[in-house]
This record gives C-alpha cells, sequence and structure tokens, in this order.
C-alpha cells in the first residue's frame, strides 16, 4: 500500500512540475511574442532613438524691413549651453567644471536643468547667450564635460540709430504654461516666440520651422558622426516689409527728451504709418539672449513708464482736438447756422456753476469758423446745448471714436465715448446734468481715447470721411514660393455729411494754422498748406497734456500727423512746435 502511495505522490509532482513548466514557457513565449511582435514597431524606435543623439536646429526669424528695403530687425548667430539630464547625471565632476566656467553655483545649474527639463533623455538649457571667451572655455574643457553641448541659435540684433521698442517688440524663451495653450503650433521647450510689438503681431509670419540633425552615438554617449539622411533642414522665417521710414522714425525719437510723449505720421489715404514712437520708450536688444534681473526691475520700476506703449495703451481726455465732432454735427443737422455768433466774455454760467474759457478775457464775438481758430470754449459750450448728447455720440460714433482701430500692434486699448447709458450708469438715471455735456464738447470728463485713435480721426477729417486702419505691415515675402505679398487692410467711409459742412471744418482747421489768431500759427509749413487743431487737456494728476492734429492738404505729401505731450501744459506750446519740426523735416526730405 506504501509503494502505490508513493508512486501516486510521484505522479502528482510530476504534473505540477510540468504544469509548472508549461505555465512558465507559455510566460516565455508571450513575452517573446509581445517583444518581437506586438511592441516590435515602438521598441526599435525606441532603440534606434537610442543610437542617436538628436539636435534641434533653431530657425532664423525673418528680417524686418522698413519701406525702402533698410533692415531694422535682423539675425546673429549665439551660442546656448544644454545638457543630457541622463548622461550628466553620472558625472557630478562635471557640474563643478561648468560651475567654475559660468560662475554661478551648481546647485543654481541643477535648478535650471529642472526648470527646463522635457524628459530624462532630451537636453535642458541651463544658460543662454554666452560671450566668446565663455565657449572657448567650454571647448577647452569639453572632455571633462560629458552630456554637455553648446547649440548654436540665431538671436536678434537691431540696427543702431533707433529704439522703436513698442513698434518692433522684442522676443522671449516661451515658458511652458505657453507651450501647452499652443500645443499643436510646433513650439517646443526652448524656442523663442514674439512677445511685444510687430515680432508677436506677425509671429507666424516671422517665426520658420525648427530643423533636426542626428548624429550617431555609442553606449558612453560618444559622438560617432551625423546620419544626413535623417536630417529635417530648417525653413527660415519669412521677411517682413513695413511701412515705416527709417530717417523719419529716427527724427521722431529725437525730439523733446524731457517730456514722455507720442507721435504718430500717417498717410491718411490709406494708413500706412510712416512714424510712430512712445517716448520714453526702451532698446529692444536688450531682450536678445538673458535679460538681467537689474536690467528688468529698472524697466518695470521706472517712473516714467518706458514699457507702457502711450500711442495704443495711453488713455486721455483729447481736449479740443474733439471740438469738431459738435461742429460738424452743428453744422450737418442744421442746428445752427455757421454764421451765428456768441459772445464769449471768458466764461459760461449754466445754473449755479461758471465754465470758464482757456482765455480770461474772452473771445468776444464768434462764428463757428472763428471758433475753431480760436479755440473758444465759450461757443462750444452754446452750441452743445443745441446738439445736445444723443447728436453729438451719434457723429462721434460716425468717425468710430471709442472702439478699436486695428491696428497691427498688440494690446491696443479702447477708449470711451461716454453716452447716456453710460452716464446712467455711472451716476444714475437722471443723476446727471447738462453741465457734463459741456465738460464732453471741449474733450474733457468722461471722455478718453487713445493717440492712435486720434490718428483715424484726423484721416477722416483729411479725407472727408475716409476711416482707415492705421497700421505698421506693408507686405511678405514668402520664402518657400520666393512672392512678395503686400498686406491689405479694411477701411470705411461716413456717409451722410454734406460737403458745405466738410467746408466750413476745412476753413476753420487751415484757420488754426494760418489765421490771425491761429493757436497753432507756429505750424504752418511753406508748401504744405497745413490744416490743424490744438487742444489743452486737463490733467487731475499734475500739469495740463498737449496735442496737436493735423495734416497737409498738398496732394504730393498726403500726410496727418498726432503729437500729444504729457504734462506739456498747452497744445499751442508743446505738441504743435514738434509737429512743425516733423513735418517740417519730412516735407524737405521728400523729393517730388
Amino acid at each position: 500500500m506504501a509503494t502505490s502511495h508513493d508512486n501516486s505522490l510521484t505522479s502528482l509532482r510530476y504534473y505540477i512540475l510540468i504544469g509548472i513548466s508549461i505555465i512558465l514557457f507559455s510566460i516565455l513565449l508571450y513575452r517573446i511574442y509581445d517583444l518581437q511582435i506586438r511592441r516590435y514597431s515602438d521598441l526599435s524606435t525606441e532603440a534606434v532613438r537610442n543610437m542617436y543623439r538628436k539636435y534641434n536646429i533653431p530657425a532664423p526669424r525673418g528680417i524686418i524691413f522698413d519701406r525702402y528695403n533698410r533692415p531694422l530687425v535682423f539675425n546673429q548667430s549665439n551660442y546656448d549651453l544644454e545638457v543630457y539630464p541622463f548622461e550628466i547625471s553620472r558625472e557630478e565632476h562635471t557640474w563643478d567644471v561648468l560651475s567654475r566656467i559660468l560662475n554661478v553655483s551648481a546647485e543654481e545649474l541643477k535648478e535650471r536643468m529642472k526648470k527646463n527639463m522635457n524628459g530624462y533623455y532630451r537636453p535642458a538649457k541651463i544658460a543662454s547667450s554666452l560671450d566668446y571667451l565663455t565657449v572657448s572655455m567650454i571647448q577647452e574643457y569639453q572632455l571633462e564635460l560629458s552630456g554637455v553641448i553648446l547649440t548654436s541659435r540665431p538671436t536678434r540684433e537691431y540696427i543702431p540709430g533707433i529704439n522703436a521698442g513698442h513698434l518692433l517688440g522684442y522676443i522671449a524663451e516661451i515658458d511652458q504654461r505657453t507651450v501647452e495653450l499652443l500645443s499643436g503650433e510646433g513650439y517646443r521647450s526652448g524656442d523663442y516666440i514674439g512677445v511685444k510689438g510687430i515680432e508677436k503681431s506677425y509671429e507666424k509670419e516671422l517665426r520658420g520651422h525648427n530643423g533636426t540633425r542626428f548624429v550617431r552615438i555609442n553606449a558612453f554617449g560618444m559622438d560617432f558622426g551625423e546620419d544626413f539622411s535623417k536630417t529635417v533642414p530648417v525653413t527660415p522665417g519669412n521677411d517682413l516689409y513695413l511701412t515705416i521710414n527709417l530717417d523719419l522714425q529716427k527724427y521722431v525719437e529725437s525730439q523733446n527728451d524731457s517730456l514722455p510723449y507720442s507721435v504718430v505720421v500717417i498717410d491718411y489715404t490709406n494708413g500706412e504709418i510712416h512714424a510712430m514712437a512712445s517716448q520714453p520708450d526702451f532698446n529692444p536688444a536688450i531682450f536678445s539672449g538673458t535679460v538681467s534681473q537689474e536690467a528688468w526691475f529698472a524697466l518695470l520700476n521706472d517712473p516714467a513708464k518706458p514699457l507702457i506703449n502711450r500711442t495704443v495703451q495711453g488713455l486721455y481726455p483729447p481736449g479740443s482736438i474733439y471740438k469738431m465732432i459738435a461742429a460738424i454735427a452743428a453744422l450737418d443737422e442744421n442746428v445752427i447756422s455757421p454764421d451765428r455768433k456768441y459772445h464769449c466774455s471768458g466764461s459760461y454760467r449754466l445754473g449755479r456753476r461758471v465754465f470758464k474759457c482757456w482765455k480770461e478775457a474772452g473771445h468776444g464775438s464768434m462764428d463757428m469758423v472763428s471758433a475753431i481758430e480760436n479755440s473758444c470754449n465759450v461757443y462750444f459750450y452754446n452750441i452743445i446745448q443745441e446738439v445736445g448728447l444723443e447728436r453729438w455720440v451719434r457723429y462721434s460714433q460716425k468717425f468710430q471714436v471709442g472702439t478699436l482701430t486695428g491696428i497691427d500692434i498688440p494690446e491696443e486699448k479702447i477708449g470711451n465715448l461716454p453716452d447716456q447709458k453710460y452716464l446712467d450708469g455711472k451716476y444714475g438715471k437722471n443723476g446727471w446734468t447738462s453741465g457734463l455735456l459741456l465738460n464732453m464738447v471741449i474733450g474733457q470728463g468722461d471722455l478718453v481715447i487713445t493717440p492712435i485713435d486720434m490718428s483715424r480721426y484726423i484721416c477722416a477729417l483729411a479725407t472727408r470721411g475716409k476711416i482707415i486702419t492705421p497700421h505698421v505691415g506693408r507686405a511678405v515675402f514668402n520664402k518657400n514660393d520666393e512672392t512678395l505679398k503686400f498686406l491689405s487692410f479694411p477701411s470705411d467711409s461716413i456717409s451722410g455729411i454734406n460737403a458745405r459742412t466738410w467746408d466750413l471744418i476745412e476753413k476753420g482747421m487751415r484757420q488754426v494754422i494760418a489765421g490771425a489768431n491761429g493757436t497753432a500759427k507756429i505750424a504752418e509749413i511753406k508748401g504744405l498748406k497745413m490744416h490743424g487743431k490744438t487742444g489743452t487737456a486737463q490733467n487731475p494728476h499734475g500739469e495740463a497734456h498737449g496735442w496737436f492734429i493735423g495734416y497737409s492738404a498738398n496732394p504730393l505729401f498726403p500726410y496727418a500727423i498726432v503729437v500729444f505731450v504729457e504734462n506739456g501744459k498747452s497744445g499751442s506750446s508743446s505738441a504743435a512746435p514738434i509737429a512743425k519740426r516733423i513735418m517740417n523735416y519730412y516735407w524737405k526730405a521728400s523729393s517730388f
């Protein structure tokens, strides 16, 4: 009986052993199938990847030219330093060598690597825009720097003589959040992207597409030469041609350096901007490479606020340059005759309040043309009582005041045109009086605009109603098919304003320059037949702001100008002289 029991036990053990063998063999077969068949594609790709080191080749951005094909922004090679986390982690000594070369602590370098890591086997940038001496030292110590590579990338260079920081903008290294927001557009960690000005608004045209090169390596990371069959060539960015005139831009930037100002010189027939400045500004070259913390905080904390683009972001009351809206509304709606006169004694009484004219002694008897010439407040206090809020708003809307102009410079701010809904919301229904109208008709109170909005306004006055889109982009040269495509921008027109109204407004604006009592007599230029209007906008935070808007009626010189001087005290003394110098310079520099 014992023998039978032992045989049964032996048989059981045998079958268990066979079963275990079958299971193990099945697992082995499945594993072979998994590795050799099911996951063959993934694993072979990984194996090939381990045989190569992949290098990103940054694409050069397109060159930015002025209207006469002179480069404003171009490229120059620069060096960055990258590390491969997997390799450098095995060589702690490498961090010490890098620390001595870069004069940065090893801990800081490791933090930079962690911040810019995009995988353990992909390079992470730890330093940008290295100088020649640093590059030479890295090359000298190359044998001690396992997992460290120098990469060349094109950086932006700017023509000397101008800043144009708000106009041209600058580029910066893209952060991880932006990479995620723009997923699908081909951006990777370490790429550069336009963040201000033209660099931002024309990013798609300027950026290009990066290339890739593959270098064979062994298990120790040693370089065995490039595999050119796998190279992905770089696609350079397209070139951009601007409407800007480099010489005029230099001259505009050289104006009043004691007070902040904004200037726009624009072709009123098509909206092309020939010069645009917001002062003080900054030199965009400081953003080529790594910006020091000291330089950034100096710009950020500067009380003159050089980072603000006053031309498209500054919101200010327009002052007397806005008086033509009430004049057009009054004339076109036949509210008053242009010959009707009002007496200015230096003030105007409405109820218990007294509203002053800028001339304390008064202007005497004023008709429409003389009121524009003298910029008489009292005359406009009278006509706004006849015109009323609804008409004043309606004619302001015809000029699209208080809407975005659509200029191809980013971050434009929208002004405020106070209509009844706005006033009811701010002061309560029936909580405001006609006294507010007296402020608004002379460009004060709740009415605020940007200088670029006033450039569209003066263009409409110069063309009898054409609403242009101010712009600085002119054409894009596509490097793939070598074609030059001119850019187009929408325009509109004001309908319904009769010719008699335009005639009288033009006459009044001409008298501002040519009249005996004109507030901008200083802006007269022989041969241009200048038309214009000055403005002095009260400022609760300091001295009044100065404005001048004007245009040349010479068909050979179809340009308008807007000058705004912050705390300039008056348009006649601060803004008009700047406009005179700029327009006179451009007229003499032009050849016809």
